[in-house]
């Protein structure tokens, strides 16, 4: 009964956000030519913020027939209407903010005192945007140099240099790099990780007609991210085992989570992905727990041997939609006639097909052993 009451005034106080209504400080964000001006009213914002608290505190802020004029240059308009909208209804969206927008909320966040949403946002920042940070991998580098509150995001960060140097070496900032940000990177280094920089993640073993080496590394690499609080290192070349299944195994007795992969002979376009679940359910029970796991998993699409992962949407009608985890049909397809056919209809996923029925070749189903 609380929390209805909590929503209900969430959604009170999201009004007068949104209103300004009786407002009592004008705030001034960005710098031309993307500036905007935010209305806000003193008593929330020094009960619901340290910063303001003491920025209004100060004998030196202007006031203009009543009103706080109060400058922000530093940070985007975009970035501080989250935060705003957080300290009027106790709410930010991460699952809906791109990766880079992520990581300079983040920034912003430390800067105003919110230490509290700040382990929970890097989380975010590592399941959203594991691609980005690889993309970027040196702008942030530097920010885990800079902040130190972000514990987080430096082991994260350490993992990688230490497991994948590749990503940093390969780094067209690589060189831009000063001499006091490479003596961290050297003092983890040790003589055995730098020798040939090979991936630490093999795949030679692997027996699939359709997934090579370095997209299966990729797999992985996906599984991960998608389940950080499983390791307590990134993964090494025995954290993961792909073991190629027969149909009578797949259909009836596989008891741990799989990865599904298929070409489609109309597009000549391989479609795969991550299933959390045992393929042995016979009951569907505990919703709350399916939903969270649901989300662990993710789609890949490979067009010449380039692999795209593709992200959940959402979960938020899981409850009507149960069939879907029935063995194979989690990523918003059904197979029919013994595995020859697929219909496709968009779900759970962003839209990667537009027809709605296919043939498909070369069906793998792969058990994926985690080590303990």
């Amino acid at each position: 009964m609380s929390e209805k009451y909590l929503k209900a005034l969430s959604h009170d106080f999201g009004k007068l956000f949104k209103d300004g209504n009786n407002y009592d400080v004008n705030i001034k964000v960005g710098e031309k030519p993307n500036i905007k001006i935010f209305r806000g009213h003193s008593q929330i914002l020094v009960a619901r913020s340290l910063y303001f608290k003491t920025a209004f505190s100060q004998e030196w802020v202007k006031k203009n027939n009543g009103i706080i004029d109060f400058e922000k240059p530093n940070m985007s308009p975009e970035i501080f209407e989250i935060i705003l909208r957080y300290i009027y209804t106790g709410i930010i969206q991460f699952d809906i903010l791109h990766a880079d927008v992520l990581l300079r909320l983040l920034i912003a966040l430390d800067e105003l005192y919110f230490d509290d949403l700040l382990d929970d946002l890097q989380v975010h920042l590592f399941k959203q945007g594991a691609q980005w940070i690889r993309e970027n991998f040196v702008f942030v580098y530097r920010v885990s140099l800079q902040y130190q509150k972000f514990t987080k995001l430096s082991e994260h960060v350490d993992d990688i240099i230490k497991y994948e140097p590749e990503i940093l070496l390969e780094s067209r900032e690589f060189h831009e790099l000063e001499e006091s940000e490479l003596l961290p990177i050297l003092k983890q280094w040790q003589p055995k990780d730098i020798k040939v920089l090979s991936p630490r993640i093999k795949s030679s073993r692997i027996n699939s007609k359709l997934l090579n080496n370095k997209q299966v590394k990729e797999i992985f690499k996906k599984i991960y991210v998608k389940k950080p609080k499983m390791f307590k290192s990134f993964p090494n070349e025995d954290q993961f085992k792909l073991i190629l299944l027969e149909p009578t195994e797949y259909k009836t007795n596989c008891e741990d989570p799989t990865v599904i992969v298929f070409r489609i002979v109309e597009l000549d376009l391989i479609i795969g992905g991550y299933n959390p679940f045992k393929l042995k359910y016979s009951s569907i029970s505990h919703f709350s727990s399916l939903k969270a796991k649901l989300e662990y998993s993710f789609m890949f699409t490979i067009d010449n041997e380039k692999i795209k992962f593709v992200s959940i949407l959402g979960t938020k009608d899981f409850n009507l939609k149960y069939n879907y985890i029935r063995p194979l049909n989690i990523f918003d397809f059904k197979f029919h006639f013994d595995y020859k056919n697929i219909s496709y209809k968009q779900h759970f996923y962003p839209k990667i097909l537009d027809g709605s029925y296919y043939n498909i070749e070369g069906l793998e189903v792969f058990k994926v052993i985690e080590s303990d």
